[in-house]
């Protein structure tokens, strides 16, 4: 490789990084947060894997690992399993289930021009926008889903830790809810405390996790699935 290739890989490489700090300035603010993907959507690929983005693929792993294989009551190649992507952004985590089962999921998002680049890649059967997790989103009935995957949101200044009650109510009773916590926000905002919340509630029990698991280069991240007991949260 030459020098000015070197030299432009390692720009590349900072102006990717800018970006994905910048995502993480908005303390929680749905809004704030909505226009800055709206912007972002086309470029955030590639900075991304520009910083050795690996949460979509280490999940979607985690998903057919034995354990989990052996506790979900039907099996996630099989159609009539129907699996949501919450939070889908691009559509990195479908991209990696398809590659892995041969099947389409569902997906959904905040941006609009996010959900639209996740629509083009084909790995979904809908993908619906404007979805704060935050909330409960009337579009969808309680227990809707078999599976309810979660990456690349549960980090600064995205959903807080509260989203997880709108996350179980989507999840059926049985359902496994699998996502993805970067390990500073873990730290920051007490994120074992609010999952211990919900065990202690009777809301799911702990089925299997990564603690340090590929995330970004600079950075790993925990994993965690949970088998859904009460599929709501009161």
């Amino acid at each position: 490789m030459s020098i000015n290739s070197e030299n432009m890989k390692s720009t590349d490489s900072k102006i990717s990084n800018i970006a994905i700090h910048g995502a993480m300035k908005f303390d929680f603010h749905p809004g704030k947060l909505k226009k800055y993907y709206e912007k972002w959507s086309n470029t955030y690929d590639s900075d991304v894997k520009n910083q050795g983005y690996r949460g979509p693929e280490t999940l979607v792993e985690f998903l057919f690992r034995p354990k989990l294989q052996t506790t979900l009551a039907c099996e996630l190649t099989d159609p009539n399993t129907s699996l949501m992507d919450a939070g889908c952004g691009t559509g990195l985590v479908g991209k990696a289930f398809l590659a892995k089962s041969g099947r389409k999921i569902f997906g959904s998002d905040l941006s609009h021009e996010m959900a639209g680049v996740a629509r083009q890649t084909g790995a979904y059967l809908k993908v619906d926008e404007n979805v704060d997790l935050h909330e409960k989103n009337d579009i969808y009935t309680d227990n809707q889903f078999d599976v309810v995957t979660c990456c690349g949101t549960f980090t600064g200044g995205h959903v807080k830790p509260a989203a997880m009650s709108e996350l179980i109510r989507l999840t059926r009773p049985g359902g496994i809810l699998a996502i993805s916590v970067r390990k500073s926000y873990y730290d920051a905002h007490d994120f074992g405390d609010h999952y211990l919340q919900h065990i202690e509630s009777g809301d799911f029990e702990l089925v299997d996790s990564i603690v340090c698991g590929p995330y970004l280069k600079e950075e790993d991240a925990h994993y965690f699935a949970f088998r859904v007991i009460s599929g709501m949260v009161q």
